[in-house]
């Protein structure tokens, strides 16, 4: 993980935090030996609170133009920060992502939510208007509620073909997890819609971006969280999770522009 990032020829220019969210192990002492030899490394370590509160602090103690996020257990292919970087630079990009098929795969107003190492962000698109974006605590699926908050304002976002992620599946994740819980998701549920409803209320967005909003409970919550443990879940908590998503379909639809409708 680390390494990738020192080898990029980016590297020398930029600001790295590594944050150890509560980690038991040799973590930290091995992050220490890359800050003593590397000045532009920070390690930041704070009590476990889950990945969305750990990037918040990478976020708040960034000063660069460019955002970007890394999980522990993945790396960068060669120079893809600097790929990226330039990419973004040259077309005045919002978002950048490495060469991976979500941007692709729908024009950009209805792309409901990426995952957090698919967005290369303009730093001041967080804060736009007085207005911060910062991701949740939500056990499940906080990145793409940030991603989905941030595309909301995005105006431009392109996929840096040259630059390469490599995304380590991982048994124990964060996603794996709820199938050894799942009496969570109906909480999972309802902060997703609690967070995406308070967010698109508090900057008016609802006349412009119901899609984006309903596809993300189409595509993360509804299908990803509630329809893939279906016949695994308790009866009861099925039921209130359907009826919950399908409330907010019939409530927010008549807003989305019929253009939107062939993506649902």
């Amino acid at each position: 993980c680390l390494d990738s990032v020192i080898s990029d020829k980016l590297f020398s220019r930029i600001e790295v935090f590594v944050i150890d969210d509560g980690s038991t192990d040799k973590t930290s002492e091995i992050v220490k030996c890359y800050v003593n030899h590397y000045k532009n490394i920070r390690l930041i370590r704070q009590p476990n609170s889950g990945q969305g509160l750990a990037r918040n602090q990478g976020i708040d103690a960034a000063t660069g133009e460019y955002l970007y996020f890394l999980d522990s257990d993945d790396y960068l292919g060669e120079n893809a920060l600097a790929l990226m970087y330039e990419a973004a630079k040259f077309g005045d990009i919002d978002i950048c992502s490495p060469n991976r098929p979500y941007l692709a795969e729908r024009p950009l107003d209805f792309i409901s939510a990426l995952p957090g190492w698919c967005c290369f962000i303009k730093r001041s698109l967080l804060n736009a208007n007085g207005r911060l974006i910062r991701q949740t605590s939500i056990r499940s699926g906080q990145d793409g509620v940030f991603a989905n908050m941030v595309l909301a304002r995005c105006k431009s976002a392109l996929v840096c073909a040259d630059a390469n992620y490599y995304y380590e599946k991982r048994v124990n994740s964060t996603f794996n997890s709820l199938k050894s819980d799942l009496s969570v998701i109906p909480s999972i549920v309802e902060q997703h819609l609690g967070a995406l409803n308070s967010y698109y209320l508090e900057n008016d967005l609802f006349l412009e971006q119901a899609a984006r909003y309903l596809l993300f409970l189409q595509d993360e919550t509804y299908k990803w969280r509630y329809k893939a443990n279906l016949n695994d879940m308790p009866d009861l908590s099925a039921r209130h999770i359907y009826l919950t998503i399908k409330c907010e379909l019939i409530t927010k639809l008549k807003l989305v522009n019929k253009s939107a409708l062939a993506y649902f």
